[in-house]
């Protein structure tokens, strides 16, 4: 092919391409604009909660139980991270009755709260 018939090739599509790139546009957006509008109807409601960072003090076997329960919900398919774990089990917590709750909430070794000295 010579160079006059590759450049006629390769410059037509952009001389009449006007049309087929608007096309391509218009295309775009409308299928943009109906997933936007599937997925506002899906959820209308939810709101983004505010997130609140937060410090506490753990027995270093507690720690320990979050890396092992992280490891069961990977051996699941699942990955999770320490809030995420943390969260799950406020949930479990909430869901029980409130003498099971105190129960386990008692059965909890008190902490001296606060950061311990390092010497």
């Amino acid at each position: 092919m010579a160079k006059s018939n590759i450049k006629k090739t390769l410059d037509a599509p952009l001389k009449s391409g006007g049309s087929v790139n608007e096309n391509r546009l218009g295309q775009a957006e409308t299928l943009l604009k109906k997933r936007e509008e599937a997925i506002s109807a899906i959820s209308p409601s939810i709101k983004k909660n505010k997130v609140v960072r937060d410090s506490f003090t753990m027995p270093a076997s507690y720690y320990s139980l979050m890396s092992s329960l992280q490891q069961r919900c990977m051996r699941e398919g699942v990955g999770v991270n320490k809030s995420e774990l943390l969260r799950a089990g406020l949930d479990a917590l909430n869901s029980m009755s409130t003498s099971e709750m105190v129960k386990i909430v008692k059965g909890l070794v008190k902490l001296k709260p606060g950061r311990t000295s390092q010497k």
